[in-house]
């Protein structure tokens, strides 16, 4: 879904779904590449090109709810935009200046009225309001730590804290919308000594929140009545990334995951371990789809080429980023436009000249014919089968 030369991806499965994964436990060193195709997973595909108003580079997240989707690029913030991609409004700004944030960790829709939540540095919390306009901080510094990740759950705020440099204080804490502390769960790692930052994350799935980090061998889902359970484990192991120092030349054959996404039926993993891999697991059968991922780090992120095979249209294979639910489950994602004009102008890639849905293909090419160069990246929509 964009481009590259590393390689990365996997797709495990947890779920704030099936009450029955807390028994299932994920080792990397059992999985073989089987390929995975859209059409199996997916009803519809579409997309949705980004009004060129505000030139965007590297989108680093992508939230959606009812009438609006919010973008966060690297170099500019949170954007919001109206169902169709149009109307761009960007949400406060980057800098120093009163209802400024120096830069934006992660964000947080409060889905019921709009508001952003925006999680700056690590130590405040920014909220506006969906046109843009600064309401409030709500300040972090009484935790003497700096938080990572932030989530919306139940009128409440989820904030996360990754494990950096071998230390961390929590695993996440709970905050009412006027910054009262309701819940937290510490982190149980005692501290070591490590050269290593932040490796980790939240995830709002349908029915909750999960948590992991590349120490812990347990991933967590967050209820919506604020307790958490455990969904599965990571098998323990050599490709366990150890709680000591260790030599950098074997960082590679040590597993990292770095985004974890929860559907009915499937759990996605995009990990790291010797390449970057992508795994799609079916909660049923309990089969693993698993592929090797393409990256270039540019524009300051990772340019990720492969994924999830598009035989439903003959587009770029897809990689999901993120997860919305609206009547039905939706995973998203986002190319280059001049990836998909070129791809489109081609023939015969990867062998998927003939779409399950022609029609479909045919509205891809009209819409990559239309695009320029210098356009804004373009969202993917797939739409799951129930």
């Amino acid at each position: 879904m964009k481009k590259a030369t590393i390689i990365v991806l996997i797709i495990i499965t947890f779920s704030c779904h099936s009450y029955e994964t807390s028994n299932f436990e994920y080792n990397p060193t059992s999985i073989r590449d089987q390929e995975m195709f859209l059409s199996n997973l997916a009803d519809d595909v579409s997309y949705i090109n980004l009004d060129n108003t505000v030139r965007i580079g590297y989108i680093t997240d992508i939230k959606i709810i009812k009438n609006a989707i919010f973008i966060q690029e690297k170099d500019i913030g949170v954007i919001r935009y109206d169902k169709k991609g149009k109307n761009p409004i960007r949400i406060g700004k980057i800098g120093r200046g009163p209802g400024e944030y120096q830069i934006c960790k992660s964000f947080a829709i409060n889905e019921f009225n709009g508001m952003v939540y925006i999680l700056s540095s690590g130590k405040n919390i920014l909220v506006y309001n969906q046109n843009g306009v600064f309401i409030r901080n709500i300040p972090l510094t009484g935790f003497e730590t700096h938080f990572d990740g932030i989530e919306f759950l139940e009128n409440n705020l989820v904030i996360s804290e990754d494990i950096k440099f071998g230390k961390a204080k929590y695993n996440w804490i709970i905050i009412d919308t006027s910054g009262k502390i309701i819940r937290e769960k510490k982190n149980p790692i005692s501290s070591f000594k490590s050269k290593l930052g932040m490796h980790g994350g939240i995830t709002k799935c349908k029915n909750g929140i999960l948590y992991w980090n590349i120490y812990n061998d347990t991933i967590y889902s967050i209820q919506p009545n604020l307790k958490y359970r455990v969904l599965f484990l990571f098998e323990k192991g050599n490709h366990r990334i150890p709680t000591s120092e260790y030599d950098p030349i074997n960082f590679m054959k040590y597993m990292r995951p770095y985004q974890i996404i929860d559907t009915k039926n499937y759990f996605i993993l995009f990990y790291f371990y010797f390449t970057p891999k992508l795994d799609l697991i079916d909660k049923h059968s309990k089969e693993i789809f698993s592929t090797d991922i393409e990256i270039r780090f540019d524009q300051g992120g990772m340019d990720i080429n492969g994924g999830i095979l598009n035989d439903f249209d003959s587009g770029l294979s897809f990689h999901p980023i993120s997860y919305f639910y609206d009547n039905y489950e939706y995973l998203i994602g986002w190319i280059n436009s001049y990836e998909l004009r070129d791809f489109m102008n081609a023939t015969g890639i990867k062998g998927l000249s003939s779409p399950k849905y022609p029609e479909k293909k045919k509205e891809l090419e009209k819409l990559a014919a239309s695009l320029k160069e210098t356009d804004n990246p373009v969202l993917v929509l797939v739409r799951l089968k129930e």
